[in-house]
């Protein structure tokens, strides 16, 4: 497993500003961290050859976290495809890219043990489990605490020593 800051680490080394042009784009190093969340999470009940990533509403950022289907994650296939509405049966992470008027597929998402991924400062109060903010021109990983008690997904070291860990909303 790997620390999510390896995944941003050669893009600083080599002096790149992902959010200024000339090199990845913001949507780029966003699906970045989401595939290093998902090889830094495990679902305690993961049965399966297949990990479903489900996007909903996931606006600028779908070509980038579709670009990710296929990849191996412990020894899992990522599968992705964007969630109509709320037909999320099937999925086991769910991807928010815009909130509004998903409050109620969060909800369903958390009562069927989702891991839930966001990225939007509000989305820890809304009960969601992972965020993905912008401080500072740099994108921050944001654990809600609620969800370290999830029974569902465990959270590795890792990840936990390069997240914040927010009190948010309960799942």
């Amino acid at each position: 497993m790997y620390p999510i800051a390896l995944a941003v680490i050669p893009i600083l080394a080599a002096g790149l500003n992902p959010l200024a042009g000339g090199g990845p784009s913001e949507s780029e190093v966003k699906s970045a961290y989401v595939l290093n969340i998902l090889r830094l999470t495990q679902r305690k009940d993961s049965a399966g050859t297949e990990l479903h990533l489900c996007l909903v509403r996931p606006g600028v950022l779908e070509p980038a976290l579709q670009a990710l289907d296929g990849t191996l994650i412990q020894g899992r296939r990522l599968k992705t495809r964007t969630a109509q509405k709320e037909q999320i049966d099937g999925c086991d992470v769910l991807f928010f890219g815009e909130l509004s008027g998903a409050a109620k597929t969060l909800s369903r998402g958390h009562a069927m043990g989702m891991l839930t991924i966001g990225c939007d400062e509000k989305f820890l109060g809304m009960s969601g489990m992972v965020s993905l903010v912008m401080e500072h021109r740099r994108i921050v990983v944001e654990i809600n605490q609620a969800a370290l008690r999830s029974p569902a997904w465990t959270f590795s070291s890792h990840l936990l020593e390069v997240a914040r860990v927010i009190q948010g909303g309960l799942p």
